[in-house]
């Protein structure tokens, strides 16, 4: 590299295009190519809704999991998610959780001991059980209830979400999955009983998206270097998720740019390369006379079909 270059090349990728002023013969086949590359994104079908509420039941009571719910039945290792686990003289107390795209998802849950902590100002608690019943997840007279944070509705589709919960029992050797953040308050203050403790795990909300292999939409200088050649895999390097077209929300705030740094390796990891990128978000406005092409039109379906799914 020059000692009077900042940079060597300066590079805009992004989602390929018909109008694309950088191409070569490679590229030319690979435009709006579905794209999946393992441990950087994951397709739709396998993305989870997040989680939007929780729900304290008590089977003995006549309670059933709500519908629209799942019930937390076991721990991590198979034993009974009972909140009462180990207790006498107590019902069996579970927790339920539900997941959709219908309402702001939840981007934390606690644990509070009533009477001896504060609540959060834009938390809540889970007062009571589908049928009216006190919420008390405790064993004992003092009074412990599960706590939740919900997310506005101005909230990048970015943001990391609670996606996740299980239930684990410490004294039988049960420990937080990985990712997982544990709640390290004891739901059991009881005498008798085991050490029962929520964990929750928080992952980006990735709202309703079709991803594309990224390309070089333009470079400068746009001739490479006798002495470097330009890697044909920088694309990939500045969007490791790849190409995506998403669809947000009305409500939702436009994120700021993020700035990340990659290292690649060409002539047979030899040399290195050192980048920095900044990914941004641009808006798309879909036209009513888009070219009655095969492809056009499948991507306005499924455009269409986002956009009703998302919300208003």
């Amino acid at each position: 590299m020059d000692e009077r270059r900042v940079a060597d090349y300066f590079v805009i990728a992004g989602l390929p295009g018909q109008d694309n002023d950088f191409e070569n013969d490679n590229e030319a086949q690979e435009k709006l190519e579905d794209w999946y590359q393992e441990g950087t994104h994951v397709k739709d079908m396998h993305m989870k809704p997040p989680i939007t509420d929780l729900a304290i039941i008590f089977p003995a009571l006549g309670e059933q999991c709500p519908e629209g719910y799942v019930l937390l039945e076991h721990t991590v290792s198979g034993l009974p998610a009972d909140l009462n686990h180990g207790s006498l003289r107590t019902n069996e107390c579970y927790l339920c959780y539900r997941r959709g795209r219908d309402k702001p998802p939840l981007v934390d849950i606690g644990v509070i001991y009533d009477g001896k902590e504060r609540i959060m100002q834009d938390a809540e608690m889970v007062l009571e059980t589908p049928k009216g019943h006190l919420a008390n997840v405790n064993n004992s007279t003092s009074r412990i209830f599960v706590t939740y944070r919900r997310a506005s509705r101005k909230m990048p589709c970015n943001s990391l979400v609670v996606t996740d919960i299980c239930v684990i029992l410490t004294n039988k050797g049960e420990t937080p999955p990985h990712a997982f953040c544990i709640i390290n308050k004891n739901l059991n203050k009881g005498m008798l009983g085991s050490d029962v403790f929520l964990c929750y795990k928080k992952s980006m909300n990735r709202a309703n998206l079709i991803s594309f292999k990224p390309a070089v939409l333009y470079k400068y200088p746009t001739s490479d270097y006798n002495s470097f050649v330009f890697p044909n895999s920088v694309a990939m390097f500045c969007l490791p998720m790849g190409a995506t077209i998403e669809c947000w929300p009305k409500m939702a705030c436009k994120p700021k740019p993020v700035f990340s740094t990659f290292v690649l390796t060409v002539a047979d990891a030899a040399q290195k390369v050192y980048g920095s990128a900044i990914t941004f978000y641009e808006e798309l406005e879909l036209e009513v006379d888009i070219p009655n092409s095969k492809e056009n039109r499948q991507l306005t379906d499924i455009l269409a079909e986002n956009i009703q799914n998302s919300g208003k």
